[in-house]
């Protein structure tokens, strides 16, 4: 199950890039420049993707049954994990949008030392995702792994109220350690807690919690920044999200059903 980690390397190299393209395209080409650069990006992926010609893999359930989304909203394990993950997402994501900002106007850093800095969280996930997945799928302790992450997540994200300068960068490193716990074991639990034959709903709804957080976060921490001008509340705000996801975890009873 580890192996859901690897899909994870695609949106950390991502970010990386666009956090150390972005303010270089601003600089010199407008502000618009990055929004044209992601419509061309986007056109260029919809067009390879429907280039790729099916393989005709099909995974055979040892049992078939019909698919009832009811059934699948009754399980409470699956839906312990999606709030698990959504909780999550919104401290990620809450993470990712708002620290190249608290950073460039909190504490005195230019535009591309601010991102370049908040891309250490991608650069530390991109590389221990994997091996967080193998850890786990080699010693089977998926919940323990979530619970430090997040609590971990939880502690080290305010301490960034309180450095400046290069004391930032230990810190920023370490929020990485903590999150790159996370997304593997999230996946792979939904996977275990879901029959075989209902994966393609479970995986469904990991997706929609992951788009609800991005969607609902990046405007809920703008309102509370915009509201008290202030970065204390705006990082808190993002730990308390880790605090209430590691909450849930402590609470899961992980049950295999496949």
């Amino acid at each position: 199950m580890g192996i859901y980690s690897i899909t994870f390397l695609t949106f950390p190299l991502a970010t990386i890039i666009a956090f150390i393209v972005s303010p270089l395209m601003q600089q010199s080409l407008g502000w618009q420049s990055p929004f044209y650069l992601s419509t061309i990006g986007s056109i260029v992926c919809g067009t390879f993707f429907l280039s790729i010609r099916g393989t005709g893999l099909t995974i055979e359930s040892p049992a078939r049954t019909k698919t009832s989304f009811k059934e699948v909203m009754k399980n409470s394990a699956a839906l312990k994990v999606g709030l698990i993950w959504l909780l999550y997402n919104l401290a990620s994501a809450g993470f990712v949008t708002w620290t190249p900002t608290l950073l460039f106007t909190y504490k005195d850093l230019n535009l591309l030392s601010a991102s370049s800095l908040s891309s250490l969280y991608m650069v530390v996930t991109m590389f221990l995702i994997p091996v967080y997945g193998w850890a786990a799928d080699k010693y089977r302790k998926r919940k323990t792994i979530l619970a430090i992450g997040l609590v971990g997540m939880a502690c080290s994200v305010p301490s960034l109220i309180y450095l400046n300068g290069l004391m930032l960068i230990p810190v920023i490193i370490f929020v990485g350690v903590f999150a790159s716990a996370i997304p593997a074991q999230a996946l792979a639990l939904m996977g275990e807690t879901m029959p075989l034959e209902k994966s393609g709903i479970g995986f469904g709804m990991m997706s929609f919690w992951n788009r609800t957080a991005t969607v609902v976060v990046a405007p809920l921490v703008g309102f509370l920044l915009d509201a008290t001008q202030s970065m204390v509340q705006s990082f808190v705000c993002i730990s308390i999200f880790a605090v209430l996801s590691a909450s849930f975890t402590l609470t899961l009873r992980q049950k295999i059903v496949l």
